[in-house]
């Protein structure tokens, strides 16, 4: 039986503002950390279509996870 994962819990305020406040724009591309790191919880830029930074909000505030995730991956050694 596949079960699922109890809802994490709700973006705080705080998390949403650092979010919003690096969000940019530049010759038509929406994201953060595109022209410098201005969002220091994402390691990688995020380009986007949605020209509102609440847009895909609840998404993109997933990949500082994603991000430690790929690093975890990377340091472990193969055998």
């Amino acid at each position: 039986m596949r079960t699922f994962e109890a809802p994490g819990d709700p973006v705080t305020a705080e998390k949403r503002r650092a979010f919003c406040d690096a969000f940019e724009a530049i010759n038509g591309t929406h994201g953060v950390n595109l022209t410098r790191h201005n969002y220091p919880a994402l390691h990688g830029t995020l380009q986007t279509v949605a020209t509102q930074c609440t847009d895909n909000l609840d998404d993109a505030l997933l990949l500082p996870a994603f991000d430690q995730a790929v690093s975890i991956n990377r340091a472990q050694d193969d055998h």
